[in-house]
């Protein structure tokens, strides 16, 4: 599914990446990292690295988010609608990141934004908007991305807040 959700996007690397990891290639070479010289830093190893929440209640868009960036070695959680979403808040390490559609049944993502921002263990954690709906001025996130997703602008934003 993440090699699925990769070809609609321009993004060759990703898909030779993707491609080579399900072939069973072994080590996939990350195209996007510098050269180790120029590095001020070592590279997170994924116990350093925050995890997502992805709240999407398309399971093939869920799966298909949790597949990529399982595959570049964030630890990836996903619930289906906002109220499976903060009960699994309470369970999982805390994320560095929430990726969170508006349009759910159960609970909306406009209603998860409400009772994040109230909740003082939750209202730091930053969220992205992943929504077809284009109303970006009236919505309370750290970011909007409109469907459908590019996967390397996506694993941009998660790699600033996850790592």
């Amino acid at each position: 599914e993440a090699l699925v959700a990769a070809e609609r996007t321009d993004d060759a690397a990703l898909q030779i990446r993707l491609r080579d990891a399900l072939a069973g290639v072994g080590a996939v070479k990350d195209v996007r990292a510098e050269p180790v010289a120029a590095q001020s830093t070592p590279p997170a190893t994924a116990h350093e690295m925050r995890p997502v929440l992805i709240v999407e209640d398309d399971r093939s868009i869920r799966e298909g988010l949790q597949s990529v960036l399982e595959s570049e070695g964030y630890q990836a959680f996903g619930a289906g609608n906002g109220r499976e979403a903060l009960d699994l808040l309470r369970t999982i390490p805390r994320p560095g990141l929430i990726l969170l559609d508006l349009m759910m049944p159960v609970m909306s993502g406009w209603e998860v934004l409400e009772v994040l921002r109230a909740d003082e263990d939750f209202a730091s954690i930053p969220v992205v908007v992943v929504s077809a709906v284009s109303e970006r001025g009236k919505v309370a996130a750290s970011r909007v991305l409109r469907k459908p997703v590019e996967v390397g602008m996506l694993l941009s934003i998660v790699e600033e807040f996850c790592l």
